[in-house]
């Protein structure tokens, strides 16, 4: 309620001062109410009442705002705002009369138009938005406007969420992946802890898009599932730019047959910061063979200059791969993924700079390993996993640590993941599929399928490696009992005190676990969907890039 001393006029601003019952606190706020926007454009002027507060002498805040409906994304709205003096200003809005989301609040320079993306709308729900305006104890805000959002797009997958308790979860956080409408639209999409979607990204050519990743500035970069390509998207979902093989072609020193789609990262340390990184596959002619093989570019989108490039092949119909004392083509890991054509399958990539130089670390899926690249080099410093360089123990500081059973291993796994890096010690998680795992003799047996999360711990100077944590079960009757044959991805989510992974291909979903304890809090289930890939957690849409800002 306004108090009785607080003067307010339609299309305007009202002061609140520090004395004035009844007045609006200005403190943005955040929550899981979001909603589909109709097209819809509406105009307020923007003034404030005499009296107190930070403009008490210069009480003529004039401007206006103007929110349309964007025409990239359904779940999302442009608040274009004006005003004619400096002040920091944000755009309310929520259902009915909550107000209960806010954008991050912006210092507007006088008579500038500003863009405010309003984000996380929900479907079929009346909303009402207004601006706000002011600093320390004033606030001013415009007139509310009210609306009613459009029902989902038709074909939305039929999703259900399976959450204990409902309290342990922030209303604002978002759960992202690959998604497709039921009649086979790809979409890139973000739901809330509700499973109602909150936010999408499309190709507009309507090309599938496998690998998604949010980087630093808040835009988007994806790689192509249906084509070659990596493209860029700005917040809004609008593309930025686009580059297919060819591109590539004329710049590279290695040849690279197509922009693959399992990778594509930012790059946030060293002199390529801000650059990204992705796989690259090519088939060349080996010993009279058809044979695949992964490389990796590293291009800087704001130059458009290719920065560095790899490829386990080296170079083309030598018969040599780059690092043949490191890499043999005659040998597979466990499980045959198709013979001469698949016997590498990279689909992973990390990278960091330390006092020992510049490397990536990359995921081989069909050899059971994780190889360390030297980027001055082009070397293969060492191979981790089942028959690689590292012994797995029980404790790497004892002093004569026992063996581990080599079967703990992952194996044809993916998406490894940094948790600390320090000198030689790194720990990290990992996601073991498990299609095929050495019996007791070595040799391989598929009987036993199941999958695992993995948090293992390795020392580079005494190439040894342990377990730190395992979640997932051979017995079928065990909760923790899950199997992905391709595909997956696991997260640690801020705090460490939760783990969330999705199953990957079939009858996917995503469900969170608590860490260390292994209990299953929340579950995301989409039976009609063929497949997630990649999963991003984000704490709000209106903070995409929380990976950045925390200390791995």
């Amino acid at each position: 309620m306004v108090g009785e001393n607080v003067r307010t006029a339609k299309g305007g601003f009202r002061g609140c001062g520090t004395r004035r019952p009844g007045c609006y606190d200005a403190s943005p706020m955040r929550t899981r109410r979001s909603a589909l926007l109709l097209l819809c454009v509406m105009c307020a002027a923007l003034s404030c009442t005499a009296g107190e507060g930070p403009f008490v002498d210069s009480c003529a805040l004039e401007g206006n705002i103007r929110v349309v409906a964007s025409d990239t994304n359904p779940f999302s709205a442009v608040a274009r705002v004006t005003v004619d003096t400096e002040i920091p200003v944000w755009v309310e809005y929520g259902v009915g009369d909550s107000f209960d989301r806010a954008t991050p609040p912006r210092t507007l320079a006088p008579n500038q138009l500003t863009e405010f993306l309003v984000l996380g709308l929900r479907p079929d729900s009346q909303y009402s938005i207004r601006a706000v305006a002011g600093e320390g104890d004033g606030a001013w805000t415009s007139s509310v406007q009210s609306f009613q959002t459009d029902p989902l797009p038709e074909g939305w997958p039929q999703c259900t969420v399976t959450a204990p308790d409902p309290d342990l979860f922030d209303a604002d956080e978002v759960i992202c992946s690959n998604h497709r409408l039921v009649d086979e639209t790809p979409i890139y999409a973000c739901v809330d802890r509700e499973g109602i979607p909150v936010w999408w990204l499309r190709h507009p050519d309507g090309e599938r898009m496998q690998q998604v990743t949010a980087l630093s500035d808040g835009s988007f970069a994806a790689v192509g599932d249906s084509d070659s390509f990596v493209a860029f998207f700005d917040r809004r979902g609008v593309m930025t730019g686009e580059y297919i093989d060819l591109w590539f072609e004329s710049r590279t020193r290695f040849f690279h047959d197509w922009v693959d789609m399992h990778e594509v990262f930012e790059i946030v340390e060293g002199p390529w910061t801000g650059a990204v990184a992705f796989t690259t596959a090519t088939v060349d002619t080996v010993q009279g063979e058809e044979r695949g093989g992964t490389g990796l570019i590293v291009f800087d989108p704001a130059t458009e200059e290719v920065l560095w490039d790899w490829h386990i092949h080296g170079e083309l119909g030598d018969d040599t791969p780059i690092d043949p004392t490191m890499i043999d083509y005659d040998r597979y890991g466990i499980h045959d993924e198709g013979g001469a054509r698949y016997w590498n399958h990279g689909n992973a990539l990390l990278h960091a700079v330390d006092d020992g130089g510049e490397f990536f670390w990359m995921s081989l899926r069909a050899q059971d390993w994780v190889i360390k690249i030297d980027v001055e080099t082009d070397e293969v410093l060492w191979r981790l996993g089942y028959g690689g360089d590292f012994e797995l123990v029980d404790d790497l500081d004892a002093a004569d640590p026992e063996p581990l059973d080599p079967r703990r291993w992952f194996f044809q796994q993916h998406a490894p993941e940094w948790q600390a890096r320090d000198g030689a010690r790194t720990r990290f998680l990992i996601y073991d599929n498990g299609v095929t795992r050495p019996d007791e003799d070595g040799d391989p047996d598929s009987s036993d399928q199941y999958s695992r999360i993995v948090e293992m711990e390795i020392d580079e100077e005494d190439l040894r490696a342990t377990v730190h944590f395992e979640y997932g079960s051979p017995d079928e009757d065990d909760p923790a009992h899950f199997y992905s044959k391709q595909l997956g991805d696991a997260d640690m989510l801020p705090g460490a005190t939760s783990l969330m992974f999705d199953e990957g291909l079939g009858d996917p979903w995503i469900a969170e676990i608590t860490y260390p304890g292994g209990q299953e809090i929340w579950r995301y289930h989409c039976p009609e969907m063929p497949r997630f890939y990649r999963l991003n957690y984000f704490p709000s849409l209106y903070d995409t890039t929380w990976w950045y800002d925390v200390d791995r």
